[in-house]
């Protein structure tokens, strides 16, 4: 009888513990639109206005990273919206992190409207038929 409550103390911490991990893995929200940006040709520069908003279930100190470029830090805040100018050539992956915790990221892709040089062709040059 004393192990089989033993056991059930044991699995309560142990779900403890994962819901609360789970739970502060989930207290970060990152929104950034738009995610994509439209190019004539790849490799050509794309600038756009983005807009970035994040909150916190923490009221703490957060910076915004382009890459590995810090953009932007702001001190004791929770819940931040803004607009930043940007220039990309290539896919562009943001993140929001504490000090160096890597909290939130979301990408922004670019995509190409002019069609390829070449196609895929859809089946094989021989045939049985």
């Amino acid at each position: 009888m004393n192990s089989k409550r033993c056991y059930s103390v044991c699995c309560f911490v142990v779900l403890h513990i994962l819901l609360i991990g789970f739970a502060r893995a989930q207290q970060v929200q990152l929104s950034i639109s738009p995610t994509v940006c439209i190019v004539n040709k790849m490799g050509q520069p794309c600038a756009m206005n983005v807009k970035v908003a994040w909150r916190t279930s923490r009221v703490g100190d957060y910076c915004l990273f382009r890459d590995e470029q810090q953009l932007k830090c702001w001190r004791n805040a929770d819940n931040v919206t803004t607009n930043f100018e940007i220039s990309l050539q290539e896919n562009m992956l943001f993140t929001l992190r504490d000090k160096e915790t890597l909290l939130a990221q979301k990408q922004i892709k670019v995509n190409a409207s002019a069609p390829k040089a070449y196609r895929r062709r859809l089946r094989a040059d021989w045939s049985v038929f």
